[in-house]
């Protein structure tokens, strides 16, 4: 993360364990919650690099909401400032996608709340279902991992499903079992609207 000056110039060190050409930059307005839209570009080993224009005007209304039972979990930005739907392929030898969406308020890999879903074959569009994978509640309890009954699956159903910049949208109401446990089963209705960033 870097502030930018009057004139929009800002420095940052990339670290990183293996090399790389491409990242992706987003603009944030402290004081509006407002972000940009991701823009792609490529280091090329110059130490000053320009990107183009970063506008930020665009509002988020990006939320998570899981209901487990009688409890309910709200998760929305800018109080959940990390929030996203990333699509990547778990392996690239298959035509097959997973979708991690998630919402906490820092900045490390500790999700609050959030679910994986995987879909198959990597294209999809919206109306559809995605399978449910695992389901995170951090906050919830000392066993924060849910996962379908087995052997039974779970779908979500996938209403809007956006390129990168736009949004992924859903819902889901069913059963999800507690760690492994099949007698620790719990009902559930998850609702979402989450930014794609990859």
């Amino acid at each position: 993360m870097a502030n930018a000056d009057s004139l929009g110039n800002f420095e940052v060190q990339l670290l990183g364990c293996v090399s790389f050409t491409d990242f992706s930059i987003i603009g944030f307005n402290n004081s509006t919650f407002d972000q940009s839209q991701p823009i792609s570009a490529q280091y090329t080993g110059s130490p000053v690099l320009s990107v183009g224009n970063i506008t930020v005007c665009n509002g988020r209304d990006d939320y998570l909401q899981i209901i487990r039972n009688k409890d309910t979990f709200n998760f929305h930005y800018p109080e959940y400032f990390n929030m996203a739907a990333e699509v990547t392929r778990p392996d690239q030898a298959k035509d097959s996608a997973r979708i991690n969406v998630f919402a906490d308020n820092n900045v490390s890999d500790y999700w609050e709340g959030g679910f994986i879903l995987n879909h198959t074959p990597f294209e999809f569009t919206a109306p559809g279902t995605m399978d449910i994978y695992l389901l995170i509640l951090s906050n919830a309890d000392s066993i924060p991992s849910y996962s379908p009954v087995y052997p039974a699956r779970a779908f979500m159903n996938i209403t809007e499903y956006g390129a990168v910049g736009g949004y992924i949208s859903g819902n889901y109401s069913g059963k999800l079992m507690r760690g492994s446990d099949q007698s620790d089963i719990y009902d559930f209705k998850i609702s979402f609207k989450m930014r794609r960033t990859k």
